[in-house]
Formats: structure tokens, C-alpha cells, sequence
């Protein structure tokens, strides 16, 4: 009896080990930020049409997109950090939601129309998030950059660039490190552009 108890616990490990040594061969991170508004900057008047030449959107179709790594101690990559939103579409809402707390009636388009009022055109979307993960905490870095033109009367009239660099650590709700930069990036980011934006279409 002893030695079959033995056996059955050797069994267990044997086939508990190679499950464990699976689950810990990926450790890929899923981000996804629902953007909160921080700017609420008023003055913004009349119909403002916002496009994104600059980055390809996963549309309706299931993508995850790769936007950085997960790394041990010694900076070995152990997996991939991902979201289900590409990068382009994630700065479209922020704008969106900035640009109408700001005033406007915003109308989404693949591209500005030719003789186009007041157009904002993303022509340069990045997202870069990377963790490095040990035993009792983790480490995060956002990096984010745009490019922005402007568009009024029909012609261009402006050329923004906006960079915004994060970093901090968790020791709990790791899974929350990076989401948390990718929010606080694209805010800071929000805090330059939109009150750029508002003064240089309605001056």
C-alpha cells in the first residue's frame, strides 16, 4: 500500500511539472486602458472632422498587436505584452473624447475631406510598454509618440509632435503596472495637444 501511495504522488509530479513548466514558458501581459478624460479644456467651436493616416486599424477584426515585451531579471524575453486595440485607435478615442469635452462636434474619418474646416489628422501613432518581472515586483516603461498635423480652411496648417515617457513599479496588482503608465502617458500627452490644438484652429 505505502508503495503504490509513493507511486501515485511520483505520477502527480510527473505530470503537474511539465503543466507548470507550460504555463510559466509564456508570461504575456494583455493591456487594455479605457481612456479617462483629464484635460476639459473649453473653447472648441463648431464641427471638427479627426482622422488617422498614420497607423493601421484592426477595425471589427479580432488582432491582438504586440506592443512590447515581458522580461526576467536577467533580460531574457518570457513573453509578449499585447492589446487588443491597436495603438492608432487607442489615441482616436482619447482625442475624440478630449476634442468634444472641448467643444467641438467631432466626426471620425478614414481621411480629412479636401476643403476640410478644421481637420486633425494622427499621422504617427507608437506605443511601447516593456516589464521587467521578478520574484517580488515588477518594473514598467511607457513610451508613447505622435505626430499630429492640422488642418483649417483646407490647408495645413500646423506640425505637432508629442513624446511622453513613464515609469514606475508594483509590488501588488502587477497586472495593473502597465495599464496604469499607458493611461497616465496618454494623458500627459492630451495635456499638451489639446490646448495646441484649440488655440491654433480657433486664433
Amino acid at each position: 500500500m505505502e508503495w503504490a501511495k509513493n507511486r501515485m504522488i511520483i505520477l502527480a509530479a510527473c505530470v503537474a511539472l511539465p503543466a507548470l513548466i507550460a504555463g510559466c514558458a509564456t508570461t504575456d501581459r494583455k493591456v487594455n486602458v479605457l481612456y479617462q478624460l483629464v484635460v476639459h479644456k473649453a473653447g472648441g467651436t463648431g464641427t471638427l472632422y479627426l482622422a488617422a493616416s498614420g497607423g493601421e486599424s484592426a477595425g471589427k477584426t479580432a488582432v491582438q498587436w504586440i506592443v512590447g515585451a515581458v522580461k526576467n531579471k536577467d533580460g531574457e524575453k518570457s513573453g509578449n505584452v499585447v492589446t487588443g486595440r491597436a495603438p492608432v485607435d487607442q489615441l482616436l478615442d482619447a482625442f475624440n473624447q478630449e476634442l468634444v469635452a472641448a467643444g467641438y462636434t467631432v466626426i471620425q474619418v478614414k481621411g480629412l475631406p479636401q476643403k476640410v474646416d478644421k481637420g486633425v489628422d494622427l499621422a504617427a501613432v507608437t506605443i511601447e510598454l516593456d516589464e521587467t518581472s521578478e520574484l517580488v515586483k515588477s518594473d514598467g516603461i511607457s513610451r508613447l509618440t505622435i505626430a499630429v498635423d492640422l488642418w483649417k480652411n483646407g490647408q495645413e496648417i500646423r506640425k505637432l509632435q508629442y513624446r511622453s515617457m513613464l515609469s514606475d513599479f508594483a509590488v501588488k496588482d502587477r497586472d495593473l503596472l502597465l495599464p496604469m503608465l499607458l493611461q497616465k502617458s496618454m494623458q500627459e500627452v492630451m495635456k499638451q495637444a489639446i490646448p495646441e490644438i484649440v488655440k491654433a484652429l480657433e486664433g
